[in-house]
């Protein structure tokens, strides 16, 4: 089987580093492009909504987007490195959103042939790991690294 299109997700954290190490070498040794996403969480109303009603009036939400920012940097200046290290071809992804559904919609768009995701630091990963949720009625490859 040929791979043309990659996509992994990634979240800053080690075993989404592995999961890219992985893709990269996957798609050099396929020569297919890869598409590297990192979906900036959502920030709910609910959020802001308890803010006003906190004593210490300070903005949950930004918190939330300027942490994501600076993971979402760290993000890009590894996957750079790394297509420049390997010559691989691809793209960064930076959506805000649910991550199982960016994944899935790039997925679809870019036509990719398999999916990479690291798998959850809790054992089994969880109901709502991203890995066990992209396995319900996924309908692309998915490949777990941990």
């Amino acid at each position: 089987m040929s791979l043309r299109t990659i996509v992994v997700g990634v979240d800053g954290r080690e075993r989404s580093s592995r999961a890219l190490a992985f893709s990269l070498g996957l798609a050099e040794r396929e020569s297919a492009t890869l598409s590297v996403c990192y979906v900036r969480p959502f920030v709910h109303w609910s959020s802001f909504a308890l803010t006003s009603m906190s004593m210490f009036c300070w903005d949950v939400g930004a918190v939330l987007r300027a942490s994501s920012d600076d993971v979402a940097a760290e993000v890009a200046a590894e996957v750079t490195d790394a297509f420049r290290r390997t010559g691989v071809r691809g793209r960064l992804h930076l959506p805000s959103g649910d991550v199982v559904g960016e994944l899935a919609e790039l997925a679809r768009v870019e036509q990719a042939d398999l999916v990479v995701v690291g798998r959850s630091r809790r054992l089994g990963g969880g109901r709502s790991s991203a890995a066990r949720r992209l396995t319900d009625g996924f309908q692309r490859g998915l490949l777990i690294a941990s």
